[in-house]
């Protein structure tokens, strides 16, 4: 998610958690860490609502599916019957 234009954001945040973020970022990194984060927040948000989505699809689809896999049992139960 790297972008060339940026822009201010003024955060409060509770003082352990800045404390944590100084010992982890490393000196003078702080921007790009919080920065990281956000942006893997961001992707894990997305990803959970592709998830769902995808699972409203396939139960939405489940149905035809069935309907589908009834059509082609015959054909699927072909030669088990064979001795």
């Amino acid at each position: 998610m790297k972008s060339s234009v940026s822009a201010r954001l003024n955060l409060k945040v509770p003082l352990d958690v800045m404390e944590e973020i100084e010992k982890l970022s490393g000196p003078r990194q702080r921007n790009k860490f919080i920065v990281e984060a956000i942006c893997e927040h961001i992707a894990s948000i997305k990803r959970e609502q592709l998830a769902l989505l995808m699972k409203e699809g396939y139960l939405a689809r489940s149905d035809e599916s069935a309907e589908l896999a009834k059509e082609f049992e015959p054909l699927d139960m072909e030669g088990l019957d064979a001795d």
